[in-house]
């Protein structure tokens, strides 16, 4: 889902497949920039971020 928020910047909740995150919100300015990145049920395990960039669903 995306909406605008009061700043003009796009918020993002995405449901991501075939990792250990539930869900992610982050929000998009003028830029391309992401800002406010969270991620929701996710393993607190440093290495899983490398393993999250490296699949495919």
């Amino acid at each position: 889902m995306v909406e605008k928020t009061a700043d003009g910047k796009k918020r993002v909740d995405f449901t991501p497949c075939g990792v250990c995150s539930k869900r992610i919100n982050f929000e998009i300015d003028a830029d391309g920039k992401l800002h406010n990145i969270e991620f929701t049920g996710s393993s607190r395990n440093p290495g899983t971020y490398v393993k999250l960039s490296r699949r495919e669903c």
